[in-house]
C-alpha cells in the first residue's frame, strides 16, 4: 500500500475512533436548562497517480440533551438563628492594644489571655470581667459596647481558642 492509501486508512481509523466516542448519550431531564452538542466529521478523498481511493464519508451528529435544575447551595437564616460572631475580631479591635494581638500581654497594661493562663477561671468569671472590667486595673468593663453574644464569644475564644 502506498503513503497516501495509508494516510486514507489512518483517515478512517481515526474517523471511526472519534465517531465511536461521540455516541449519542442518554437524554436526561431534571430541570429547565438544555445543553445541545453537535459534530460532523467529513469524508477524505485520496488520490494517487497508481490509482484512486475514496473514504465514505461518516457524519456523526451528537444531541444529548442534559437539563441541569438550579440548585441551592446555601441556606436562607431563619429568623431565630443569630449570624456568626467573629470573635478574633472582637478581640482584635478591643482587647488587642492591652492584651497584645497574640494574646501573650502587654507589660504594664493588662495580662495574657491564652487557656493555660485562664485555666482556672469559670466562663462565668471571664465574661464578668468583660462586662464590668476589673477594678484597679486599666481594664474597663465592655458592657453597653458589646451585645450579650459578643461578650460570651469572646470569653469562650480566650478561654479555648489557642493563639
Amino acid at each position: 500500500m502506498s503513503k497516501p492509501g495509508i494516510v486514507a486508512v489512518l483517515a478512517v481509523v481515526s474517523i471511526t475512533l472519534i465517531a465511536s466516542a461521540c455516541k449519542p448519550a442518554a437524554s436526561t431531564t431534571v430541570g429547565t436548562t438544555s445543553t445541545t452538542t453537535a459534530s460532523t466529521v467529513s469524508a477524505t478523498t485520496t488520490t494517487t497517480p497508481a490509482r484512486s481511493t475514496t473514504v465514505a464519508a461518516t457524519t456523526t451528529s451528537v444531541a444529548p440533551s442534559t437539563t441541569i435544575a438550579p440548585t441551592t447551595t446555601s441556606a436562607a437564616p431563619s429568623p431565630t438563628s443569630a449570624p456568626a460572631i467573629d470573635a478574633r475580631a472582637i478581640f482584635a479591635a478591643n482587647c488587642a492594644p492591652c492584651h497584645g494581638i497574640n494574646r501573650q500581654g502587654v507589660s504594664g497594661l493588662g495580662p495574657a489571655l491564652t487557656p493555660a493562663s485562664l485555666g482556672a477561671k469559670t466562663d462565668a468569671q471571664i465574661k464578668d470581667t468583660i462586662a464590668k472590667g476589673k477594678a484597679g486595673t486599666a481594664m474597663q468593663g465592655f458592657e453597653g459596647r458589646l451585645t450579650a453574644g459578643q461578650i460570651e464569644a469572646l470569653a469562650r475564644y480566650v478561654k479555648t481558642v489557642a493563639p
